[in-house]
């Protein structure tokens, strides 16, 4: 029974630990995509022409 428990709850924390580490790479694209639009709008320019 306790091994099913700690297999179980082992198997949680790995969904919700993967579930934040995708939200904190996700937040952290957005603002370094923000801080390029925002520090250096020159480069942004050239990357489209």
């Amino acid at each position: 029974m306790a091994y099913h428990e700690t297999k179980y709850v082992s198997g949680w924390l790995i969904l919700v630990l993967r579930h934040e580490k995708e939200k904190l790479f996700l937040t952290g694209f957005l603002f370094l995509e923000l801080e390029v639009v925002l520090m250096k709008p020159d480069v942004i320019h050239f990357r489209v022409k």
